[in-house]
């Protein structure tokens, strides 16, 4: 087993919940950079079903990213070969993790791009998600309050005061479900 899927089973058996965690994000990070041979399936449509297709990501960045800015410093091919065994610290993790929330953040938001991203799909058995923004109008909701009535009833009564939302960007979610995933019977 590689060091990344080592990783991925002991943070699933830590019994942690799953609410968004930077430590943890920083240590995936690192151990997919660190584990060169690491490969991820990933789903597209293909006709009426899918085609699987391998992504390295770790292998990707050596050889597409840090091998080119290596080069160019005049190094030689067998001082280039170190670079399928080169590891990254807990502060590389960070940087690559900073990096792709960034990116992300920057591509979904209006103050960004403003575009639609669809994340790739890892599993024949989920959906094609989608993450997004919208502008949200300035809302105006007036208040009200839960009140014990004598008979044991409870009732909403009006506390007189309005809270104002203003105009913001918020997160739009979808999930579309691909076409394998479908049948179609009749009634």
């Amino acid at each position: 087993m590689s060091k990344y899927q080592d990783f991925l089973k002991e943070a699933r058996m830590s019994g942690k919940g799953n609410g968004f965690s930077k430590n943890e994000m920083v240590a995936l990070a690192t151990a997919m950079f660190n584990d060169p041979d690491v490969e991820i399936p990933v789903y597209a449509k293909k006709g009426e079903g899918y085609e699987a297709k391998a992504m390295t990501p770790s292998k990707d960045i050596r050889e597409k990213f840090v091998a080119p800015i290596v080069k160019s410093f005049g190094v030689d091919r067998a001082e280039m070969a170190k670079l399928e065994d080169i590891q990254t610290s807990r502060a590389g993790g960070e940087a690559l993790t900073d990096f792709a929330l960034l990116l992300i953040k920057q591509y979904i938001s209006a103050n960004g791009l403003g575009r639609k991203l669809t994340l790739p799909m890892t599993s024949p058995a989920e959906t094609v998600q989608s993450i997004g923004t919208v502008q949200s109008p300035e809302e105006k909701r007036a208040t009200t309050m839960i009140a014990r009535n004598d008979d044991g009833s409870y009732s909403t009564t009006p506390t007189g005061k309005v809270v104002t939302t203003k105009g913001h960007e918020k997160l739009k979610v979808g999930n579309r479900v691909p076409v394998w995933l479908k049948t179609t019977t009749d009634a």
